[in-house]
């Protein structure tokens, strides 16, 4: 390895026993340069959108799925989507029509 990585290597706190097997050592590099997202401030992201009145339905939608996907949602991810898609629109009798269908789905809405 060059300096560069050298020094990252010792910056990961890989333990001597771990440097010398690859596993270790590409576990230690991954734990480095992996980005771990904020499971909280992309909740805050998700939860803060409305949809602007210069935007579509369906861009809103897309906006929504993209930002489920970093809110770690698992099986509520449908459901969030859905919730937030019926509070969030900017048509406030839409919204409440579908507030009232105690049935919805996300396909549905």
């Amino acid at each position: 390895l060059g300096e560069e990585a050298e020094d990252v290597l010792t910056s990961t706190n890989i333990i001597a026993e771990e440097r010398k097997v690859y596993s270790g050592v590409l576990k230690g590099l991954d734990n480095h340069f992996i980005v771990r997202r904020n499971v909280i401030f992309e909740r805050a992201r998700f939860n803060q959108r409305n949809q602007p009145a210069d935007e579509t339905s369906d861009h809103y939608i897309t906006v929504l799925y993209n930002l489920a996907e970093n809110c770690n949602y698992r099986e509520m991810k449908e459901e969030m989507i859905r919730h937030l898609l019926v509070v969030g629109i900017r048509d406030s009798a839409l919204s409440e029509r579908l507030q009232l269908d105690s049935d919805l789905n996300l396909e549905k809405a």
